[in-house]
């Protein structure tokens, strides 16, 4: 079995190790002990984030969804030039992700950022640009490797919105991270490209503070459906003074598609084949464990 080991985050807090077997793969993240800020808000904390860039403007990936929002407006308010790169999907010509589309050209003409916008023609990409871009890392989601490209056509400091570590606030643990989405900070040091992978967990400041609010919000009624959550992450969004955010759905581009134009899910499927399954492992240390309101712990369980 080959293990690989890659550190990411301010003051690489956050190690990863990425075990492959044959017949099936295990990931397991490690979030250690650093110094960390909760007085702080979320932009101070992200203008901390990009202070040592060389470019003058920061590139943020901003497919429309409320975590590259979230990045955007906290950059605004701290004054950091930024530009949106926005991947547009071509088939035969069309766009195929209108909503991506729709809602991030609302949000940047409204609040007057600039947005450019690239062309990624989907048929030529899929005769296997998609795999020798997920090879080296085994990823699974196909629609990572789309990811992938756009960050190879910037030249900005890039920025990825990324996530939390998503806390469950009745057992007060931690759900792993996926392996699919852990690994674009590895990508960019691969690549040599400066950026950051995962902003709303790349210190442990922000990944704290957003745990933290996420259990403020949360009460016994919360439920993680899908339908539920552009709610629920609009409302912790906005306690963190950061605006009045407009819910929706979470796009990948892709779901609304006839299967017999993009299969998708046999894109994915074959993937797995190829790579294998992967299993996820998350371990915390006792700053996060002093936000739970528990202990140090491990767990494999999602919520």
């Amino acid at each position: 079995m080959n293990t690989l080991y890659w550190r990411s985050g301010l003051n690489d807090y956050r190690q990863h190790s990425f075990s492959i077997d044959s017949s099936n793969n295990i990931y397991h993240l490690e979030l250690l002990n650093t110094e960390h800020y909760l007085d702080l808000s979320i932009d101070q904390l992200f203008a901390e984030h990009v202070q040592s860039r060389s470019s003058k403007h920061v590139g943020v990936l901003y497919s429309g969804g409320l975590d590259s929002e979230c990045v955007l407006r906290s950059l605004a308010i701290q004054k950091i030039p930024q530009i949106a790169y926005t991947l547009r999907l071509l088939l035969n010509g069309y766009s195929i992700n209108t909503h991506d589309l729709y809602y991030s050209e609302k949000f940047c003409r409204m609040n007057h950022i600039e947005q450019r916008i690239i062309d990624l023609d989907v048929d030529k990409f899929f005769e296997g640009t998609h795999h020798s871009l997920l090879k080296k890392y085994r990823i699974t989601q196909f629609h990572v490797s789309t990811h992938f490209w756009l960050i190879k056509q910037i030249d900005d400091f890039v920025v990825m919105g990324g996530d939390y570590n998503w806390p469950w606030h009745d057992k007060r643990i931690l759900s792993p991270q996926r392996h699919n989405y852990g690994c674009y900070d590895l990508f960019l040091k691969d690549i040599a490209h400066e950026g950051i992978g995962n902003m709303l967990s790349h210190s442990m400041s922000s990944n704290l503070l957003f745990i933290k609010h996420h259990l403020d919000q949360a009460d016994s009624n919360f439920v993680a459906s899908w339908t539920k959550l552009p709610l629920f992450k609009a409302k912790l969004l906005e306690s963190m003074g950061l605006g009045t955010f407009e819910p929706r759905l979470r796009s990948y581009g892709w779901e609304n598609m006839d299967d017999m134009v993009i299969d998708y899910k046999k894109i994915n499927q074959d993937l797995i084949k190829a790579f294998g399954n992967c299993q996820s492992r998350i371990t915390w240390n006792s700053d996060v464990a002093k936000v739970l309101n528990s202990l140090p712990a491990s767990n494999t369980q999602y919520l």
